[in-house]
């Protein structure tokens, strides 16, 4: 038992001189005071200051100045201007109109937008006077049962209608002249003549979307093109060329310049 108690008070011994040791050079590693981790010792108060990090993991990598870099900027991109291509592009940096620009080329494209609400509305009620007069006067021979087919087609129509003029800019205050500058150099291009030429190259647009449409649901159900109200796709670019461009020059010819 006198063996077994002094290996015991000799095995404590040696612990409190490790555990004396090892306290100090945890203190003198971490850069703090002994009052901040000895908070029971009479020594001194509490800590009253915070510990100061000697912990460079991550730090000092990231500063542009250890890397001799200029530090990119997201108004104007970085000092001097040799990374402005690295930001990423803002919202407003790239609008609608230029991404329309360069999708119709290199001479850029009309705005994408509806200026004259009025001549939209009048050009859809041609188209669906022409799709119902045709079926009803001409294919059908005045058979009502296929006068909603014939405004079902009409409004189809009316669709590529719109796309083709939004591509052209048909429905802008411009279109009057035929997107001419009537005060300008060249105010003897425009007028009616233009005009109707514009109404009919927005509804040869207009006819190539429809009979793609035509072709598209033809293979989807497995049948011949012609059928329904694609029956009068023919007769409809053939008087609609004229129409249109009729009633665009006839549009152009009696609407006032300011």
């Amino acid at each position: 038992m006198s063996r077994r108690r002094s290996y015991l008070a000799i095995g404590a011994a040696l612990l409190g001189c490790q555990a004396d040791a090892f306290v100090p050079r945890l203190v003198g590693s971490g850069g703090v005071s002994s009052s901040c981790w000895r908070r029971n010792n009479s020594d001194g108060p509490e800590c009253e200051r915070r510990t100061e990090s000697r912990l460079y993991v991550g730090g000092r990598i990231d500063p542009a100045e250890d890397r001799n870099q200029a530090p990119l900027k997201a108004d104007g991109g970085p000092e001097g201007g040799e990374n402005a291509d690295l930001l990423p592009a803002k919202e407003a940096d790239l609008p609608f109109s230029a991404l329309w620009s360069m999708l119709a080329g290199t001479g850029g494209g009309p705005p994408v937008q509806v200026d004259d609400t009025n001549l939209l509305i009048y050009d859809v009620f041609l188209l669906v006077n022409l799709s119902a007069s045709i079926s009803f006067w001409v294919v059908h021979r005045m058979n009502f049962l296929f006068l909603a087919e014939s405004l079902n087609e009409g409004a189809l129509l009316c669709i590529c209608w719109i796309i083709s003029g939004l591509a052209n800019g048909a429905f802008l205050y411009s279109a009057v002249d035929g997107h001419w500058d009537p005060s300008g150099k060249d105010a003897d291009k425009g007028g009616p003549k233009a005009a109707g030429l514009l109404g009919l190259s927005t509804f040869v647009g207009a006819s190539s979307i429809r009979i793609l449409i035509a072709l598209a649901v033809a293979v989807a159900d497995h049948r011949p093109v012609g059928s329904g109200g694609e029956a009068l796709i023919p007769l409809e670019i053939l008087v609609g060329l004229i129409l249109m461009s009729s009633w665009r020059a006839l549009h152009s010819a009696n609407t006032p310049r300011l």
